[in-house]
């Protein structure tokens, strides 16, 4: 489980930012629309769509707690 997300939208992945990157790109997000905060990076899904494409696309949605013990910056 690569990619996930939680019901807030946030996307991250699970082993690196540039898979986060890749993923974000072949679903169509733009490179400038990364959230780059310190604590916890990561794009938003900011419509009901984008999530549904996130999912079609491959990725899992969690809840907030799982994707902050999940996240690639969690196990530096």
């Amino acid at each position: 489980m690569p990619i996930i997300f939680d019901n807030f939208g946030h996307m991250v992945s699970t082993e690196s930012e540039d898979e986060l990157h890749c993923f974000a790109k072949r679903m169509g997000l733009q490179r400038d629309w990364f959230q780059a905060h310190d604590k916890h990076p990561h794009y938003d899904l900011t419509t009901s769509r984008a999530k549904v494409r996130a999912e079609v696309a491959g990725a899992v949605r969690v809840s907030p707690k799982e994707l902050i013990e999940l996240a690639w910056w969690k196990k530096q």
